[in-house]
């Protein structure tokens, strides 16, 4: 598969790593697990955990992320810590217009609800593998490292 060539650009740029899933940061293999497994269903879960409610799942997640390094270990990931600005000018682009500033886009996107995510352990936005988005998963988690101003964002994309 093609990737997409913003990703290499920012890999480059902002000194990104490539990393194996079995040594990536405990919130980067829970944010690229919890996509895989439970939101796209792209990878089988190591564990059971289908009659769990949504907080029971993101514990038994916690406690059997290591799972995930005996069936995915080896696959790579690109991890990246983007400018905020960068980010914020790539969204503007994919929005085609839609709202004057980044800063309306945001409030509007707020507006619907803020996540409770801190800069500590902060789990990574996946960066999109096609070029006519930005992220693939993690606005929520965006737009909310936009409120603690936070200077770069945790960023992982496909390898």
């Amino acid at each position: 598969m093609k990737r997409n060539k913003l990703n290499q650009l920012l890999m480059q740029r902002y000194a990104g790593k490539v990393i194996y899933f079995k040594y990536l940061p405990k919130p980067h293999k829970l944010a690229i697990a919890w996509y895989m497994a439970i939101d796209g269903e792209a990878w089988t879960l190591p564990f059971d955990c289908w009659d769990a409610d949504q907080v029971m799942i993101k514990k038994l997640f916690v406690r059997n992320i290591y799972k995930f390094d005996e069936l995915y270990g080896n696959k790579k990931f690109g991890v990246i810590n983007v400018p905020v600005e960068v980010c914020k000018e790539e969204v503007m682009k994919h929005l085609q217009g839609d709202f004057k500033t980044f800063e309306d886009y945001h409030n509007w996107y707020v507006g619907y609800g803020r996540e409770k995510h801190t800069r500590r352990n902060a789990w990574p936005c996946i960066l999109s593998d096609v070029k006519d988005e930005f992220l693939q998963d993690g606005w929520h988690r965006f737009h909310r490292y936009i409120d603690l101003k936070m200077e770069k964002i945790p960023c992982i994309c496909y390898i």
